[in-house]
Protein backbone atom coordinates (compact mmCIF):
# COMPACT_ATOMS: atom_id res chain seq x y z
CA UNK A 1 0.00 0.00 0.00
CA UNK A 2 3.25 1.82 -0.14
CA UNK A 3 2.08 3.87 -3.34
CA UNK A 4 -1.45 4.49 -1.87
CA UNK A 5 -1.04 8.43 -1.38
CA UNK A 6 0.84 9.33 -4.16
CA UNK A 7 -1.63 7.29 -7.15
CA UNK A 8 -5.24 7.51 -5.03
CA UNK A 9 -4.75 12.01 -5.19
CA UNK A 10 -5.77 13.13 -8.39
CA UNK A 11 -3.51 16.27 -9.99
CA UNK A 12 -6.10 18.69 -7.62
CA UNK A 13 -4.64 18.03 -4.81
CA UNK A 14 -0.70 17.11 -5.87
CA UNK A 15 -0.74 20.92 -7.00
CA UNK A 16 -1.93 21.59 -3.65
CA UNK A 17 0.51 19.51 -1.30
CA UNK A 18 3.54 18.97 -1.12
CA UNK A 19 5.68 15.50 0.12
CA UNK A 20 6.13 17.01 3.39
CA UNK A 21 2.17 17.86 3.95
CA UNK A 22 1.23 14.11 2.69
CA UNK A 23 2.59 13.08 6.24
CA UNK A 24 2.51 16.09 8.30
CA UNK A 25 0.12 14.80 10.20
CA UNK A 26 -0.33 12.03 7.93
CA UNK A 27 -3.07 11.68 5.26
CA UNK A 28 -5.16 8.65 4.47
CA UNK A 29 -8.38 7.44 2.62
CA UNK A 30 -11.46 6.14 3.72
CA UNK A 31 -12.19 2.63 2.32
CA UNK A 32 -15.37 1.96 4.75
CA UNK A 33 -17.48 3.76 6.49
CA UNK A 34 -20.51 3.00 8.34
CA UNK A 35 -22.58 3.75 11.67
CA UNK A 36 -19.76 6.04 13.22
CA UNK A 37 -16.94 3.19 12.14
CA UNK A 38 -14.15 3.61 9.49
CA UNK A 39 -11.53 1.58 8.36
CA UNK A 40 -8.63 4.01 6.84
CA UNK A 41 -6.05 3.25 3.68
CA UNK A 42 -2.59 4.78 4.66
CA UNK A 43 1.04 4.35 3.67
CA UNK A 44 1.43 1.41 6.55
CA UNK A 45 -1.76 -0.46 4.97
CA UNK A 46 -5.52 -0.27 6.67
CA UNK A 47 -6.55 0.32 10.04
CA UNK A 48 -9.83 0.40 11.23
CA UNK A 49 -10.16 3.97 12.99
CA UNK A 50 -11.81 6.24 15.08
CA UNK A 51 -13.63 9.29 14.68
CA UNK A 52 -12.98 12.69 16.72
CA UNK A 53 -15.34 15.26 17.76
CA UNK A 54 -17.42 17.08 14.80
CA UNK A 55 -16.52 14.27 12.69
CA UNK A 56 -18.94 12.34 14.37
CA UNK A 57 -22.18 14.37 13.27
CA UNK A 58 -24.46 12.07 11.89
CA UNK A 59 -25.43 14.84 10.00
CA UNK A 60 -22.41 15.38 8.00
CA UNK A 61 -20.81 12.47 8.25
CA UNK A 62 -17.49 10.83 6.84
CA UNK A 63 -18.23 8.68 3.81
CA UNK A 64 -16.18 6.22 1.46
CA UNK A 65 -13.46 8.10 -0.63
CA UNK A 66 -13.32 10.97 2.04
CA UNK A 67 -8.84 12.36 2.45
CA UNK A 68 -8.71 12.82 6.08
CA UNK A 69 -5.92 13.72 8.68
CA UNK A 70 -5.34 11.19 11.61
CA UNK A 71 -3.15 10.68 14.38
CA UNK A 72 -1.13 7.86 14.79
CA UNK A 73 -2.12 5.22 17.27
CA UNK A 74 -3.93 2.16 17.86
CA UNK A 75 -6.64 2.77 16.46
CA UNK A 76 -5.45 5.86 14.51
CA UNK A 77 -7.86 8.67 15.36
CA UNK A 78 -9.36 10.89 12.48
CA UNK A 79 -9.12 14.73 13.21
CA UNK A 80 -10.11 16.59 10.04
CA UNK A 81 -11.73 15.51 6.48
CA UNK A 82 -9.82 17.25 3.42
CA UNK A 83 -11.84 19.17 0.95
CA UNK A 84 -14.46 16.92 -1.11
CA UNK A 85 -14.34 17.35 -4.67
CA UNK A 86 -16.62 14.88 -6.64
CA UNK A 87 -19.41 14.07 -4.06
CA UNK A 88 -21.73 11.62 -4.87
CA UNK A 89 -25.34 12.61 -3.12
CA UNK A 90 -28.57 10.57 -2.63
CA UNK A 91 -32.02 12.01 -1.76
CA UNK A 92 -32.51 11.22 1.87
CA UNK A 93 -36.12 9.85 2.62
CA UNK A 94 -36.58 12.49 5.27
CA UNK A 95 -35.65 15.22 2.66
CA UNK A 96 -32.88 17.09 1.24
CA UNK A 97 -29.56 15.38 0.44
CA UNK A 98 -27.42 12.57 2.05
CA UNK A 99 -23.73 12.42 0.94
CA UNK A 100 -22.67 8.64 0.34
CA UNK A 101 -19.18 9.11 -1.44
CA UNK A 102 -16.54 11.71 -1.53
CA UNK A 103 -13.55 12.59 -4.38
CA UNK A 104 -15.44 10.47 -7.35
CA UNK A 105 -13.96 11.27 -10.87
CA UNK A 106 -15.92 9.07 -13.31
CA UNK A 107 -19.44 7.41 -12.57
CA UNK A 108 -19.93 3.90 -13.84
CA UNK A 109 -23.57 3.89 -15.02
CA UNK A 110 -24.15 0.28 -15.38
CA UNK A 111 -26.88 -0.64 -16.99
CA UNK A 112 -27.83 -4.38 -18.06
CA UNK A 113 -29.02 -5.37 -21.50
CA UNK A 114 -32.50 -6.58 -21.65
CA UNK A 115 -35.26 -4.47 -19.29
CA UNK A 116 -32.64 -2.74 -17.28
CA UNK A 117 -31.52 -1.15 -20.67
CA UNK A 118 -33.97 2.15 -20.67
CA UNK A 119 -33.30 5.55 -22.30
CA UNK A 120 -35.11 7.25 -19.24
CA UNK A 121 -33.35 5.23 -16.63
CA UNK A 122 -30.33 5.84 -18.07
CA UNK A 123 -31.07 9.93 -18.34
CA UNK A 124 -31.79 9.64 -14.80
CA UNK A 125 -28.48 8.09 -14.02
CA UNK A 126 -26.79 9.97 -16.32
CA UNK A 127 -28.13 13.38 -14.45
CA UNK A 128 -27.00 11.79 -10.56
CA UNK A 129 -23.26 11.23 -12.37
CA UNK A 130 -23.62 15.04 -13.58
CA UNK A 131 -24.75 16.38 -10.07
CA UNK A 132 -21.52 14.72 -8.62
CA UNK A 133 -19.47 16.14 -11.00
CA UNK A 134 -18.39 13.13 -12.60
CA UNK A 135 -17.81 12.38 -15.80
CA UNK A 136 -20.33 9.24 -16.55
CA UNK A 137 -18.88 6.17 -18.66
CA UNK A 138 -22.18 3.97 -19.65
CA UNK A 139 -21.41 0.11 -18.81
CA UNK A 140 -23.69 -2.23 -20.68
CA UNK A 141 -23.21 -5.35 -18.88
CA UNK A 142 -24.09 -8.99 -20.12
CA UNK A 143 -23.50 -8.36 -23.83
CA UNK A 144 -22.50 -11.87 -25.69
CA UNK A 145 -22.60 -11.08 -29.21
CA UNK A 146 -22.07 -8.43 -31.57
CA UNK A 147 -25.57 -7.52 -32.39
CA UNK A 148 -26.38 -7.18 -29.01
CA UNK A 149 -23.24 -4.58 -28.82
CA UNK A 150 -24.72 -2.31 -31.37
CA UNK A 151 -28.13 -2.17 -30.47
CA UNK A 152 -27.10 -1.34 -26.82
CA UNK A 153 -24.50 1.80 -27.84
CA UNK A 154 -27.50 3.21 -30.44
CA UNK A 155 -29.46 2.89 -27.84
CA UNK A 156 -27.52 4.66 -25.31
CA UNK A 157 -25.95 7.49 -27.68
CA UNK A 158 -29.69 8.38 -28.39
CA UNK A 159 -29.77 9.83 -24.50
CA UNK A 160 -26.17 10.99 -24.15
CA UNK A 161 -22.83 11.64 -25.34
CA UNK A 162 -20.65 9.78 -22.63
CA UNK A 163 -18.48 7.08 -23.55
CA UNK A 164 -20.18 3.62 -24.15
CA UNK A 165 -18.44 0.20 -22.74
CA UNK A 166 -20.33 -3.06 -23.61
CA UNK A 167 -19.07 -5.72 -21.21
CA UNK A 168 -19.69 -9.60 -20.53
CA UNK A 169 -18.02 -10.83 -17.42
CA UNK A 170 -18.76 -14.47 -18.99
CA UNK A 171 -17.22 -13.69 -22.56
CA UNK A 172 -14.41 -11.75 -20.95
CA UNK A 173 -16.02 -9.03 -23.45
CA UNK A 174 -15.03 -5.22 -22.98
CA UNK A 175 -12.58 -5.64 -19.92
CA UNK A 176 -9.50 -3.95 -21.07
CA UNK A 177 -11.78 -1.20 -23.00
CA UNK A 178 -13.18 -0.32 -19.47
CA UNK A 179 -10.01 -0.41 -17.81
CA UNK A 180 -8.64 2.24 -20.33
CA UNK A 181 -11.68 4.42 -19.36
CA UNK A 182 -10.27 4.05 -15.23
CA UNK A 183 -6.67 6.16 -15.53
CA UNK A 184 -4.58 4.91 -12.39
CA UNK A 185 -4.91 7.32 -9.50
CA UNK A 186 -8.51 7.86 -10.40
CA UNK A 187 -11.18 6.97 -8.52
CA UNK A 188 -15.12 5.80 -10.01
CA UNK A 189 -18.07 5.00 -8.38
CA UNK A 190 -20.58 2.51 -9.51
CA UNK A 191 -24.01 3.43 -10.48
CA UNK A 192 -27.28 1.72 -11.11
CA UNK A 193 -30.06 -0.42 -10.27
CA UNK A 194 -29.56 -3.59 -7.86
CA UNK A 195 -29.27 -6.60 -10.39
CA UNK A 196 -27.48 -5.27 -13.30
CA UNK A 197 -24.16 -6.96 -12.16
CA UNK A 198 -22.21 -4.34 -10.64
CA UNK A 199 -20.69 -6.65 -8.23
CA UNK A 200 -20.10 -9.24 -10.94
CA UNK A 201 -18.53 -6.19 -12.57
CA UNK A 202 -16.42 -5.32 -9.81
CA UNK A 203 -15.44 -9.22 -9.07
CA UNK A 204 -14.29 -8.89 -12.79
CA UNK A 205 -11.94 -5.57 -12.90
CA UNK A 206 -10.38 -6.27 -9.17
CA UNK A 207 -9.82 -10.24 -10.34
CA UNK A 208 -10.98 -11.38 -7.20
CA UNK A 209 -14.67 -12.11 -4.94
CA UNK A 210 -14.40 -8.52 -3.77
CA UNK A 211 -18.32 -8.79 -3.74
CA UNK A 212 -20.87 -11.20 -3.48
CA UNK A 213 -23.03 -11.52 -6.37
CA UNK A 214 -26.61 -12.80 -6.67
CA UNK A 215 -28.48 -14.88 -9.73
CA UNK A 216 -31.35 -13.25 -11.99
CA UNK A 217 -34.95 -13.64 -10.75
CA UNK A 218 -37.18 -15.42 -13.48
CA UNK A 219 -38.54 -11.56 -13.67
CA UNK A 220 -35.32 -10.42 -15.22
CA UNK A 221 -35.28 -8.15 -11.75
CA UNK A 222 -31.87 -8.42 -9.97
CA UNK A 223 -31.24 -9.65 -6.42
CA UNK A 224 -29.41 -6.67 -4.10
CA UNK A 225 -26.66 -8.27 -2.87
CA UNK A 226 -24.00 -5.00 -1.98
CA UNK A 227 -25.10 -3.79 1.26
CA UNK A 228 -22.65 -1.09 2.24
CA UNK A 229 -19.96 0.90 0.11
CA UNK A 230 -16.18 -0.39 -0.33
CA UNK A 231 -12.79 1.75 -1.86
CA UNK A 232 -11.26 -1.24 -3.88
CA UNK A 233 -8.42 -0.82 -5.80
CA UNK A 234 -7.68 -2.03 -9.42
CA UNK A 235 -4.79 -3.82 -10.86
CA UNK A 236 -3.80 -0.69 -12.84
CA UNK A 237 -3.89 1.87 -9.97
CA UNK A 238 -7.63 3.33 -10.54
CA UNK A 239 -10.04 2.83 -7.70
CA UNK A 240 -13.80 1.64 -7.53
CA UNK A 241 -16.76 2.98 -4.64
CA UNK A 242 -19.05 0.20 -5.23
CA UNK A 243 -22.85 1.02 -4.31
CA UNK A 244 -25.78 -0.66 -3.16
CA UNK A 245 -28.85 0.20 -5.57
CA UNK A 246 -31.67 2.07 -4.16
CA UNK A 247 -34.84 3.35 -4.83
CA UNK A 248 -34.50 7.18 -3.84
CA UNK A 249 -31.89 8.26 -6.40
CA UNK A 250 -32.52 11.57 -8.83
CA UNK A 251 -30.24 14.26 -9.14
CA UNK A 252 -30.39 17.47 -6.72
CA UNK A 253 -29.17 20.64 -8.70
CA UNK A 254 -31.44 21.93 -11.34
CA UNK A 255 -27.88 22.39 -13.50
CA UNK A 256 -27.20 18.90 -13.14
CA UNK A 257 -30.11 17.76 -14.83
CA UNK A 258 -29.68 20.58 -17.86
CA UNK A 259 -26.29 18.90 -17.90
CA UNK A 260 -27.51 15.56 -18.35
CA UNK A 261 -29.69 17.23 -21.37
CA UNK A 262 -27.14 19.10 -23.46
CA UNK A 263 -29.47 18.93 -26.44
CA UNK A 264 -32.21 20.29 -24.28
CA UNK A 265 -30.67 22.61 -22.47
CA UNK A 266 -29.40 23.79 -26.02
CA UNK A 267 -32.41 24.23 -27.16
CA UNK A 268 -33.94 26.34 -24.60
CA UNK A 269 -31.59 28.82 -24.79
CA UNK A 270 -33.22 29.94 -27.95
CA UNK A 271 -36.70 30.54 -26.87
CA UNK A 272 -38.78 33.37 -26.76
CA UNK A 273 -38.98 33.68 -23.27
CA UNK A 274 -35.93 33.80 -20.90
CA UNK A 275 -38.38 32.02 -18.68
CA UNK A 276 -39.97 29.67 -20.89
CA UNK A 277 -41.80 26.77 -19.11
CA UNK A 278 -41.56 24.94 -22.62
CA UNK A 279 -44.92 23.61 -21.62
CA UNK A 280 -47.57 25.72 -24.35
CA UNK A 281 -45.53 29.16 -24.67
CA UNK A 282 -45.69 31.02 -27.84
CA UNK A 283 -41.95 30.94 -29.75
CA UNK A 284 -40.76 27.80 -27.38
CA UNK A 285 -37.87 26.93 -29.64
CA UNK A 286 -38.07 23.16 -27.38
CA UNK A 287 -41.58 22.68 -28.29
CA UNK A 288 -40.71 23.36 -31.70
CA UNK A 289 -38.30 20.97 -31.89
CA UNK A 290 -40.74 18.03 -31.25
CA UNK A 291 -43.12 19.69 -33.45
CA UNK A 292 -40.53 19.60 -36.52
CA UNK A 293 -39.60 15.46 -34.92
CA UNK A 294 -36.26 16.82 -34.01
CA UNK A 295 -36.66 15.91 -30.61
CA UNK A 296 -38.46 12.92 -28.86
CA UNK A 297 -41.26 13.69 -26.89
CA UNK A 298 -40.15 11.25 -24.40
CA UNK A 299 -36.77 12.57 -23.48
CA UNK A 300 -38.78 16.34 -23.47
CA UNK A 301 -40.92 14.49 -20.91
CA UNK A 302 -38.38 13.23 -19.05
CA UNK A 303 -36.18 16.13 -18.75
CA UNK A 304 -39.45 18.14 -17.56
CA UNK A 305 -39.88 14.91 -14.57
CA UNK A 306 -35.92 15.18 -13.74
CA UNK A 307 -36.22 19.22 -13.01
CA UNK A 308 -39.92 19.06 -11.18
CA UNK A 309 -38.13 16.61 -9.29
CA UNK A 310 -35.38 18.94 -8.43
CA UNK A 311 -37.80 21.85 -7.95
CA UNK A 312 -40.00 19.75 -5.62
CA UNK A 313 -36.86 18.97 -3.07
CA UNK A 314 -35.97 22.47 -3.30
CA UNK A 315 -39.46 23.45 -2.00
CA UNK A 316 -39.55 21.24 0.34
CA UNK A 317 -36.19 22.05 2.21
CA UNK A 318 -36.26 25.97 1.85
CA UNK A 319 -39.64 28.18 2.05
CA UNK A 320 -37.71 31.19 -0.22
CA UNK A 321 -37.85 28.02 -3.09
CA UNK A 322 -41.26 27.93 -2.81
CA UNK A 323 -42.44 31.10 -2.95
CA UNK A 324 -39.71 31.48 -5.55
CA UNK A 325 -41.39 28.92 -7.46
CA UNK A 326 -44.39 30.21 -6.84
CA UNK A 327 -43.37 33.68 -8.84
CA UNK A 328 -41.62 31.63 -11.16
CA UNK A 329 -44.72 30.30 -12.45
CA UNK A 330 -46.81 33.30 -12.31
CA UNK A 331 -44.06 34.92 -14.44
CA UNK A 332 -44.46 31.84 -16.86
CA UNK A 333 -48.40 32.16 -17.23
CA UNK A 334 -48.26 35.98 -17.46
CA UNK A 335 -45.87 35.93 -19.85
CA UNK A 336 -47.61 33.44 -22.26
CA UNK A 337 -51.26 35.40 -21.88
CA UNK A 338 -49.57 38.39 -22.51
CA UNK A 339 -48.28 36.98 -25.84
CA UNK A 340 -51.88 35.63 -26.67
CA UNK A 341 -53.27 38.76 -26.06
CA UNK A 342 -50.72 40.29 -28.88
CA UNK A 343 -50.92 37.17 -30.94
CA UNK A 344 -54.67 38.01 -30.97
CA UNK A 345 -53.97 42.00 -32.01
CA UNK A 346 -52.24 40.83 -34.70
Amino acid sequence: MHHLLPMGFGPHFLRQLSADELDDPPIGRVRFAAHGRVRLLTRSGEHPALLEGPLRDPDDPVVVGDWVRFRPGDPPIVEARLERTGVLRRRDPDGGAQVVAANVDIALVCTALGRDLNPRRLERWIAVAEDAGADPVVVVTKVDGESDAAAAVALVRSVTQAEVVPVSAVTDRGREALLAALPAGRTAALLGSSGVGKSTLLNWLVGAEAQATGAIRADERGRHTTTARHLLALPNGAWVIDNPGTRQVGPLDAGAVDAAFPDLDALASACRFRDCGHVDEPGCAVLAAVASCGLDPARLASWRKLRREVAWEARREDPRARAAERDRWKRIHESARRARRESDRD
